[in-house]
């Protein structure tokens, strides 16, 4: 059984969900480490030490500006890898430029030291994420599913009766259509969506309200 604990980071502009997914053994990761400000960073950092927490990895489900502020920082302090998708590290490579259009300071995210894609798995302590290809937002999108605690942490693919920009370089509205469709409405109706921005959600909430069905 896991745990997770959002923290919404940076209100003002993205208000963007990091989680923190730990179980009984005290490990965790971190997943879209947005944390911008100063205060924010401290309260990621004092929640994982505070709390006793043993980080093993960070995870990006994808690597646009929101989600990565926070990189640089956890990998370093903890000497832990960061995982993301091989397809999306253009993102990570044109984030310098997406600061300065957002008039904002970068911490430059490292490179990922793994690269995951679709059927891999990432596990820490005990628990095992499935990794689905999850495309059409960003390139090189990747979700995290954990079939045993029934839940899956989709990033920016869908949203609470909404969905993902697809404006962006390597975003497409068919590719998300399909993804949405294909990969995120055949989990369990019950299947807790914990999203990238906004509350979390369920498959089946989704299937019958999401517009993604109509556009």
């Amino acid at each position: 059984m896991i745990e997770v604990q959002t923290f919404t980071f940076f209100p003002e502009a993205f208000a963007e969900n990091t989680y923190v997914v730990s179980d009984k053994t005290g490990h965790c990761v971190v997943i879209d480490p947005g944390c911008y400000t100063q205060a924010e960073r401290k309260r990621l950092i004092d929640h994982l030490e505070n709390r006793g927490l043993h980080l093993e990895k960070v995870l990006n489900t994808h690597c646009h500006l929101d989600h990565i502020f926070g990189n640089r920082l956890l990998v370093e302090r903890f000497e832990v890898p960061l995982i993301a998708c091989e397809k999306d590290v253009y993102n990570i490579q044109q984030a310098e430029i997406a600061a300065q259009l957002w008039n904002l300071s970068l911490d430059p995210s490292p490179m990922p030291d793994e690269f995951v894609d679709e059927g891999d798995t990432v596990t820490f302590g005990n628990t095992t994420f499935q990794v689905l290809f999850t495309p059409g937002h960003s390139a090189g999108h990747v979700s995290f599913y954990l079939p045993e605690d029934n839940c899956l942490f989709s990033g920016d693919v869908i949203f609470q009766n909404s969905f993902g920009r697809v404006d962006l370089p390597g975003g497409s509205m068919n590719t998300l259509r399909t993804t949405i469709q294909e990969r995120i409405f055949t989990l369990p109706e019950d299947t807790r969506i914990y999203a990238g921005h906004m509350g979390f959600t369920t498959v089946g909430q989704e299937k019958a309200t999401n517009p993604i069905n109509w556009v």
